[in-house]
């Protein structure tokens, strides 16, 4: 089974803001940094090694697993584009608010990712990873509808789009490249 540590990007001013960022291409602000160093710090305290780092291309999530990659000494991160953030479109940069999320959960906005879409992709992107990394530990920095996408799509019941996520907060699936599940979701490190 291919472990995968699943870790929102550190703080950015649009999480600040309250802010809905989607494919904005906002950075780190100076609490994002210090939450990424934090976290490769707390990684290196558990003893906890990974494979490879692979982030979403978007710049606060490449940018925190850059800070934890030095932190662990690692090699460089790869880049996968399937695991950039929900596609917002005419909400981004509007607020996260109760009627925002009512209408992401809607799958009624022209423009806008939707539920099905999002969890189709990220499952693709986890067992194409998984079938890639036979039998690794993968730390996969992102965004958190991708997190909660794959959380969805292990369990409905329990995982739900609307569920908040903290910033560099850390969620384990495995996968053997056919199935998928969970064992820990939203862990707080920092």
């Amino acid at each position: 089974m291919t472990e995968f540590y699943l870790v929102r990007h550190g703080q950015t001013e649009y999480n600040c803001q309250g802010k809905i960022q989607g494919r904005i291409d906002t950075p780190l602000n100076k609490t994002g940094i210090l939450q990424a160093h934090e976290l490769g710090k707390y990684f290196l305290e558990e003893g906890m090694k990974f494979d490879k780092i692979i982030t979403s291309p978007l710049r606060r999530a490449y940018a925190t697993g850059i800070i934890i990659e030095g932190e662990l000494g690692m090699g460089d991160c790869i880049i996968d584009e399937a695991l950039s953030e929900r596609l917002f479109g005419p909400l981004e940069g509007g607020p996260v608010s109760n009627e925002s999320f009512a209408k992401i959960n809607s799958d009624s906005i022209d423009g806008c990712e939707k539920s099905y879409e999002i969890i189709e992709r990220i499952k693709t992107a986890i067992l194409r990873l998984a079938n890639e990394y036979k039998n690794q530990k993968i730390l996969v920095v992102t965004h958190s509808h991708v997190i909660k996408a794959l959380a969805v799509y292990v369990d409905k019941n329990k995982y739900h789009f609307d569920d908040p996520l903290h910033n560099c907060g850390l969620s384990i699936f495995k996968s053997d490249g056919k199935i998928i599940k969970i064992t820990a979701f939203n862990k707080k490190t920092v």
